[in-house]
Formats: structure tokens, sequence, C-alpha cells
């Protein structure tokens, strides 16, 4: 396997024709990056393969956006519109929330096709001719009948609400890579980093996503945003952060049995459980650690907090409270779109999602040990099992 970053960023302006990429940073973890995938992710030569097709293609949207960006600067001029965060560990219930948010018209979402192919059409844009939609549509049902698992894990389609780590990863700063390739050396030297420019970035990314299609208040979500919860009040003055949480055991073991399916398929080797089991338990609880202690430094004010449970049971009654928190309103409409969609896409619809937490290695003592501060403060029955 080759990985070398330089070759890869040949590839993207040889295949745009393009030669810009901007003055936010994006080699350093790049180089990072593809050392520790050549010399740690064990992958196969397919799975090499893959993920230079994966590096290469954030190079050339990357490349693509800054030149729509120098042709439309005016794009950059209006503030990016007030924004909900969504926050919470992997497997929290943050797909679920925001699905359901998106269904309201005054909410901006990031459709899964939107985010795929970034930089907007010249015309036509988020009409019914756009090419973007047909393309990802097609992708999608390619992806479903290739990982029939998908489903249980994700369930989403291509005009669902997509999480904005494909807009952070155009710098390469997107802390959802641990979760696709065994990647220690790239991950330590990440969680050391100042994340802020990769959110300031992603202001960028979304001005133009507000040009195809205005925003008043953008409905975002992203776990790794846990590690970065300063850094985005400081890039997006106006977020407001709505925490998911779910009983940690069960997300810790759904997180571990999804960090495997997907490594597995995207490496194309075997993975060991184990390994996974101790290095997600640690990855995750840090996440909640450092949300925690921004969360004591940026006041109560910034956070609602939602819990997976209710949101199940209770979806609509749920959403109410969490708008009445967050002073907006619930209107008809929005009320008669979330009715529609939970009615024709019910929770469990393509199955269960069947993980044991044993399976790597740790068991209910270790999670509760290590996350024992979370754990007391927003899950005290567990804290007494």
């Amino acid at each position: 396997m080759s990985l070398n970053p330089q070759t890869l960023i040949e590839r993207a302006r040889a295949n745009t024709g393009l030669q810009e990429f901007g003055s936010a940073p994006f080699r350093q973890s790049l180089d990072i990056l593809c050392s520790s995938l050549r010399e740690e992710a064990r992958l196969s030569e397919e799975g090499a393969a893959k993920a230079e097709a994966l590096l290469t293609g954030h190079l050339e949207e990357r490349l693509r956006l800054e030149d729509f960006i120098s042709r439309h600067p005016e794009v950059l001029d209006p503030p990016v519109a007030p924004a909900i965060f969504q926050i919470g560990m992997p497997r929290s219930g943050t797909t679920a929330l925001a699905q359901h948010l998106s269904e309201d018209p005054a909410l901006r979402s990031i459709p899964r096709w939107e985010s795929k192919r970034l930089t907007p059409p010249e015309t036509g844009s988020h009409g019914e001719h756009d090419p973007r939609i047909a393309e990802i549509r097609a992708e999608f049902k390619e992806a479903f009948a290739e990982m029939p698992w998908r489903q249980k894990i994700l369930p989403n389609n291509y005009d669902d609400p997509a999480e904005h780590g494909l807009l952070m990863a155009l710098t390469f700063l997107n802390l959802q890579w641990p979760t696709l390739f065994r990647i220690p050396t790239w991950t330590q030297w990440a969680l050391e980093q100042d994340l802020t420019p990769g959110y300031q970035y992603l202001a960028r990314v979304l001005k133009v996503l507000q040009w195809a299609r205005p925003a008043m208040r953008w409905n975002l979500k992203l776990p790794p945003d846990l590690f970065a919860l300063e850094a985005i009040a400081e890039v997006f003055p106006d977020s407001i952060f709505v925490w998911s949480h779910r009983n940690p055991v069960a997300a810790i073991s759904s997180v571990c049995s999804l960090c495997a399916q997907v490594r597995e398929k995207q490496g194309g080797a075997t993975v060991d459980p184990l390994e996974i089991g101790r290095e997600q338990l640690e990855f995750q609880a840090l996440g909640v650690d450092r949300a925690m202690a921004a969360r004591d430094r940026l006041g109560e004010d910034r956070f609602v907090d939602v819990r997976q449970a209710d949101l199940g049971r209770d979806t609509m009654g749920t959403i109410c409270a969490l708008y009445t928190s967050l002073g907006l309103e619930m209107s008809d409409a929005y009320r008669a779109n979330l009715e529609t969609r939970m009615r024709e896409k019910p929770r469990g619809r393509f199955g269960a999602h069947d993980h044991e937490l044993a399976a790597y290695g740790i068991d209910e003592a270790d999670v509760r040990g290590r996350m024992a501060r979370y754990v007391a403060r927003f899950h005290p029955d567990l804290a007494l099992a």
C-alpha cells in the first residue's frame, strides 16, 4: 500500500483539475493519519485501497468547495445560523433524535445526500433535478445490499440527516476516524490538539450550504463533539447543546459492536474484539469526561438533557418537552410531520441490533468504574447496581 499523503493530494488535484485547498490546516493531520493507517491499521490490500479512496474523496471535495467559494465569495458574508448541537456517546439515541428534529420545517439539517456531495451545483440546488440526489440514492441502495446489517445498527437513508463528521473530515480533524480504523498514534495526537480550526472550517462549509438552502436554525449531530464543546461554543456562540443519555453499559456494548463491524468491512481484516473493548471504553469515557468538565465551565444554561429511553417510550411528549426547554415553537406542521415519521418509520423496523459486552472483554463493573462521575450524575440507579 502507499497511502502517501502527497500522492493523494496530487491525485485529488488531477481528478478535479483544481489546485487550491485554502488556508485552513489539514496537512499535518493527513500526514499522521496516513502513517498510522500504513503502520497500525492492519489493512488488507482492499482495505488500503478503500482508505486511499476515502481520503482522496475528502481532498477532492475540499478542492471543489474552495473553488466554489473563490467564485462566490459572497456566500461567506452572512453569519452561520444558530445551531442545536446534539451530543452524547455514540449509540445513545442521537441518531433518532436528529431524525425526529429533521422533520421540523424550521430546522435545517444536512441530508445524507448533501453531506456526500457538499459543493452545490450552480443552479437547481435542492430541487427535484439536483443531480446529487439520484446519485447518492443509488449509492445507499448498493450499500444496503452489500451490508444488510447496517440498517439494524444505523437505520437511516439517503434523505435522513447526516452527521457533520464528513465536513470535519475536510481538515482531517475528525474524531470519527478511530471508529473506522485502528490508528492509535493518530488518535493520541488528535486528542492533544486544539480542534477549533476544524470547527472553523465546519462554519465555512455551513455558510456554503446555507447559500444552497437557507437556514433559520441548524440541526447538527456528531458524537465526537463531546471532545470539543468549548471550541464549538467559541466558533458558534449562539449554539445550544442537547445531550442524549443512555445507560452507558448498553451504549459501550453497542458501539463496540458497531466499531468491530465497520472496521472489518472498511479495513478488510480480522479485528480483535478484546482490543476494541478496552480501546472504545477508554475513548468514549474520555469524551464524556471532557464534556462534563466543559459543561461545568460553560454553564448549565447552554445544555438540555434528553434520555433515549424517554424518546423511545414517548417520542412526541419528549420532543414537546425538549422544545419547551429550548424555547422553540412546536408548530402544527412539525407535529404532523413527526406523527407521519413515527407511523411510517417505526423504531426497530429493521430488527434488533444484538450485542454482548462480554464479547469485548469488559463487563458492567468496568464501565461503571471508568465512567463513575457520569453514572453518578445521570444514571444513579446504575451506580447502585
